[in-house]
């Protein structure tokens, strides 16, 4: 019964730290914030097929993949 009562704290706690990285690291783009949840050393495979290695250059590839996100956005807007 203890062992159940764990792994519900665990899971509660895994939940809420996804919940907070894809709110405000993710979407209120809070880079800094990253660390909170992976490694230093966090291997990222990308839908490309692409393999990098390190946060920091997890950093800069979410910032960048996010402010190409927002200009093809404007350009979309702007163009109706």
């Amino acid at each position: 019964m203890r062992r159940t009562k764990l792994s519900e704290q665990h899971e509660k706690a895994h939940l809420e730290n996804f919940d907070d990285l894809d709110f405000n690291v993710f979407s209120g783009q809070k880079w800094d914030q990253l660390g909170k949840s992976h490694a230093k050393d966090v291997i990222v495979h990308w839908p490309d097929g692409r393999t990098t290695k390190g946060i920091f250059t997890y950093k800069e590839d979410n910032s960048c993949q996010q402010k190409t996100k927002s200009a093809k956005h404007q350009n979309n807007s702007t163009q109706r």
